[in-house]
């Protein structure tokens, strides 16, 4: 599958290592900061084993100067991660700055990162699909956002249930549903603890449609993956 990337961008380094390979300065914060094309990244300790990756842009070529923040969906990552999941996130993060793609000579980051997107794509079409659910970014983190207000987790963990009811995705905990529009397919119901899933579930999502996938023992909410377990519904 990854023919064209270099052996050394698909094993997982410390972000470290990686920010100082890409020739990234630390600030007076303590941060990492550097240019790759359009985008300015930072990229900052976050504690524990985690760091916080945000990206900006300046289009000034254009009759229009845009400025803008990014921040991408996977914006808190693991003190480890293979240098190639970083360059997606840049190429995702730069694909939609610009609009989309263009014909212009993109430097390595943002290279190797198209290649490791377009090699993904292409291995998805062969794979069978999961149960998805596609649902609204905004009404979906309307919805989590009020039940994590209403039931308070840091007194008494407790299960949040995922099932489809007609057409809509059932948000289920303890005596609290909620419900949003969704397309897709979903078999029986996938249940995670309201800790795991207030901890990995993203602070902000980066495009308009959340994909809800449904695995023997974990939900995939667009990239995050989350502990779960699935129960078979009585019919099936």
């Amino acid at each position: 599958m990854d023919c064209e990337i270099p052996k050394h961008l698909l094993d997982e380094l410390p972000v470290e290592e990686i920010v100082n390979s890409l020739n990234f300065k630390q600030n007076m914060y303590g941060c990492y900061e550097g240019k790759v094309d359009i985008l300015n990244i930072s990229m900052c300790y976050g504690g524990i084993v985690t760091w916080q990756l945000i990206i900006s842009f300046s289009i000034s070529h254009s009759p229009i100067k845009r400025n803008s923040m990014l921040v991408p969906d996977d914006f808190v990552i693991p003190s480890k991660i293979a240098p190639i999941e970083l360059f997606l996130m840049f190429y995702n993060c730069w694909k939609e700055a610009c609009g989309g793609d263009n014909d212009k000579l993109l430097p390595m980051e943002l290279y190797y990162g198209k290649i490791y997107y377009e090699n993904k794509q292409n291995l998805l079409k062969m794979l069978p699909s999961s149960p998805t659910l596609r649902v609204d970014r905004a009404f979906f983190r309307f919805c989590i956002n009020q039940l994590d207000k209403k039931l308070d987790r840091s007194a008494v963990d407790y299960d949040i249930e995922f099932s489809k009811y007609e057409d809509q995705l059932q948000i289920k905990a303890k005596d609290l549903i909620f419900y949003c529009h969704a397309d897709g397919d979903w078999l029986g119901s996938m249940i995670t603890s309201s800790s795991i899933f207030f901890d990995s579930v993203p602070k902000r999502f980066l495009i308009e449609t959340v994909h809800i996938q449904a695995h023997p023992d974990y939900i995939l909410i667009n990239s995050h993956r989350i502990k779960a377990r699935y129960i078979e519904s009585e019919s099936q």
